[in-house]
């Protein structure tokens, strides 16, 4: 069939007009770049935006409009305005090119962003575990748009999910009892933020509320409070402190043989706990009063650990953290060969 000259020139404007409407544009592309901004006191994290001020500006504003962190807009918008611009310079290129991988922690606290030095002190101590180990840690921003997620783990090689506040018990199907700080948004978003990682095939460590939130997306359950609950008549957390008791571990798991010990001293600051365990995962470590201080999936993708390992620079904790880079650069190896 031929086309008629008069129709064949409106018919290519139609379809050179459709093609355009349906290529997303430069500027379209651009508000979807990984920003590093640097969180003074605490060290760079991912967002989202052409360009780190406008990623800010954005992150502040979304948090605000869905009221993740609800009367918290003042310090936000006091927050937004003093980092708008504060970027070092290629830390992502940086680590790619000297070959560290790339360690995303993701965390859920407010205060770890808003607060003080006291406030950050775990998430720090978190990134100062995995540049020892040799990797090159990056921070992911509490409750972000769910649309993001992909594009903010696409950079990394492995997921670390830091400590923090109790894990809303409408996530395991029980009404509140004797559980506190809840934000049932905030946790939405940080288990689909485990399934996309899941998804993409990145390995998963979780501390403390990291772990208690792994097992709840893997099904499982969580004592609301360890002695309130009757789980134990031992507390592990003091007075707004730490608590140190033994941890042993099961030599036939993955992170028995990791760390090749037995009983340990370890560091615990927590009042809830593992209650009916997550299907697929397995218990590989215990207080002596039997509360669960780890687990693992079989294959060793996803770990978690009740206790802090990056509390003290210890054996264990080496091993942990160092075993976290080694499996992130054997993802790292495993993604570059897929592309090629």
């Amino acid at each position: 069939m031929r086309l008629r000259p008069h129709l064949f020139r409106p018919l290519a404007l139609a379809v050179a007009l459709g093609l355009l409407l349906a290529a997303p544009s430069a500027n379209a592309r651009s508000r979807h770049q990984p920003q590093v901004v640097e969180i003074p006191g605490l060290g760079p994290m991912l967002l989202m935006g052409p360009s780190a001020r406008a990623a800010v500006r954005s992150y502040v504003a979304g948090l605000e409009r869905r009221r993740i962190y609800p009367g918290a807009e003042g310090a936000l918008a006091a927050w937004g305005q003093g980092l708008a611009g504060a970027q070092p310079e290629g830390v992502l290129a940086l680590a790619k090119q000297e070959g560290r991988p790339l360690v995303g922690i993701q965390l859920n606290e407010l205060r770890t962003l808003v607060g003080g030095k006291a406030d950050k002190a775990g998430a720090r101590a978190i990134a100062a575990a995995v540049t020892r180990a040799g990797g090159q840690p990056v921070f992911l921003p509490p409750g972000a748009a769910r649309s993001q997620i992909d594009r903010l783990l696409t950079p990394l090689d492995h997921l670390v999910l830091a400590g923090g506040d109790d894990v809303h018990p409408k996530l395991y199907r029980r009404p509140v009892t004797h559980a506190e700080q809840l934000l049932d948004a905030r946790d939405r978003y940080e288990q689909k933020v485990i399934r996309r990682a899941l998804a993409r095939g990145l390995g998963i460590d979780g501390i403390c509320r990291g772990q208690q939130l792994l097992n709840v997306t893997f099904g499982g359950t969580l004592f609301q409070d360890l002695i309130l609950d009757g789980a134990t008549t031992t507390p592990h957390r003091g007075r707004g402190a730490q608590v140190e008791h033994a941890v042993t571990f099961d030599p036939d798991t993955r992170l028995g043989e990791l760390t090749g010990v037995g009983r340990v001293l370890c560091v615990s600051r927590h009042h809830q706990a593992v209650e009916r365990l997550g299907k697929g995962l397995r218990v590989a470590a215990r207080a002596p009063d039997g509360i669960i201080e780890a687990v693992e999936t079989l294959s060793g993708q996803v770990r978690g650990y009740q206790f802090h390992p990056e509390a003290r620079a210890d054996a264990v904790g080496d091993a942990i953290f160092s075993d976290v880079v080694r499996r992130a650069l054997r993802h790292r190896v495993h993604a570059a060969s897929s592309v090629d």
